[in-house]
């Protein structure tokens, strides 16, 4: 997959997020976003920390360590 910019990154994430793609599909269509530690200047989350918040927000893998923003984002997304 090609480099992508921030700004691809994050509305491909909402684009994902918002389809009718069961939880699955969608944790692995944001699957390149597990290793990517680039930050996302907004939140001040890595894309790596937002994939975790997702996971966790879908169901598929709890997130049980301490940062207190990545869990307010699973919340919310």
């Amino acid at each position: 997959m090609k480099k992508m910019a921030m700004v691809d990154k994050a509305k491909f994430l909402l684009k994902v997020m918002e389809s009718d793609l069961t939880p699955e599909e969608k944790a692995k269509k944001l699957e390149f976003l597990k290793d990517d530690y680039e930050y996302e200047t907004f939140i001040k989350l890595t894309f790596h920390d937002i994939y975790i918040a997702v996971l966790d927000n879908l169901g598929i893998e709890k997130y049980t360590g301490d940062n207190e923003l990545l869990k307010h984002v699973s919340r919310i997304l």
